[in-house]
């Protein structure tokens, strides 16, 4: 049986526990990043813990929130006492997590269904409020569910509700589907204020689809530092103003010389450099680009949306970030921009006397 975890999973919850050896692979889906595996794991029943991997080796990964035919086995609470149902896959990770599971029923369809908890409010305030909120859980379901998605586009702004932050930062909104994903469980919730519309014709765009504002955030919650996200998204926003006035060539960083004396390709733009490099204090070890030679010449950020893989790159950046060792990034992004092959691997780990299978 093969599993596949993250470094910051296996450091947290396997490494000298069970016995599990260690081995790159290809990117992966980190198996062990469910409540119900943590937990399994820090009981430390061996017996368990393979019951449950290898039960939820055969099923296919959860579908997302967007209806779709999927032909999987579905759930939901008995006696629709909540209007949502969950996949196999959230059913095996998430829902038996805790003793609410028994609340559950196996429902058929052949129609196209969306998983709800693939939604991160749902999925973590049923964690949060077991086992004495039920009541408060429906509640929270109900309320999700009636929310518009984000679209990541311009939308009409008084088509839904807004939310900013205090102190402000110019122009920052954000939706509130994904103020109820991704802010309510944080450590930062009180930050957040609804946000009035002053001009019902105007286009906004949530920022918390933009990974810009998404990654400070995650980092500053992780540390307990909302200066690191404040001072990020303020960065991110005077770039975005500055680009729409055009103020001149936009600033570049790279990786300077390497240990053979040679200058890297790696480039990051300024949006990057301040939502991914400050927060993680990395800036230190980025050397300013002089301006490009020619107006004619271009350069590209390698970290940005749309960029030769890009979730390679923030993979590598990550785990630099949890063993505090930037040249585990470096070092990776100097060989894969030398040869523009972005190959990454990723920590596999699985019982050192068990059969690795495919």
């Amino acid at each position: 049986m093969q599993l596949s975890c993250c470094p910051p999973c296996y450091l947290a919850y396997v490494a000298g526990s069970l016995g599990f050896a260690a081995e790159e692979l290809t990117a992966t889906r980190c198996m062990f990043h469910t409540k119900r595996a943590q937990a399994l794991l820090l009981a430390g029943d061996a017996g368990t813990i393979a019951a449950y991997f290898q039960t939820r080796a055969r099923i296919k990964d959860c579908p997302g929130p967007v209806a779709t035919k999927t032909g999987m086995t579905w759930y939901r609470p008995i006696s629709g006492s909540v209007d949502a149902v969950c996949c196999e896959a959230c059913f095996e990770d998430h829902v038996k997590a805790n003793a609410w599971a028994t609340r559950f029923e196996p429902t058929h369809s052949d129609g196209a269904r969306g998983c709800a908890f693939a939604l991160p409010s749902i999925r973590d305030g049923y964690i949060k409020l077991a086992p004495d909120h039920w009541d408060g859980w429906r509640r929270l379901v109900a309320r999700r569910t009636s929310v518009i998605p984000c679209t990541s586009s311009d939308v009409k702004a008084s088509s839904r509700k807004w939310y900013t932050v205090t102190p402000a930062i110019t122009s920052l909104v954000i939706c509130e589907a994904c103020y109820l994903d991704k802010v309510t469980a944080s450590h930062f919730a009180a930050h957040f204020v609804p946000h009035k519309v002053t001009d019902r014709h105007s286009l906004y765009m949530c920022d918390f689809s933009s990974l810009y504002f998404l990654f400070p955030f995650a980092v500053a919650d992780d540390t307990g530092a909302w200066g690191k996200f404040q001072t990020a998204a303020s960065r991110v926003m005077d770039c975005a103003m500055a680009q729409m006035r055009y103020s001149g060539p936009e600033q570049f960083w790279g990786l300077g010389s390497g240990p053979d004396g040679r200058e890297s390709a790696w480039d990051v733009c300024e949006k990057c450099y301040a939502s991914l490099f400050e927060v993680y204090g990395f800036d230190r070890f980025l050397h300013p680009r002089p301006p490009s030679a020619s107006q004619r010449t271009r350069r590209h950020c390698d970290m940005c949306p749309g960029a030769p893989r890009k979730s390679e790159m923030l993979a590598r950046l990550q785990e630099a970030a949890y063993a505090g060792t930037f040249s585990h990034f470096s070092e990776w992004a100097r060989r894969a921009t030398a040869s523009r092959h972005y190959g990454h691997g990723r920590l596999e780990y699985s019982p050192a006397e068990g059969r690795r299978g495919t």
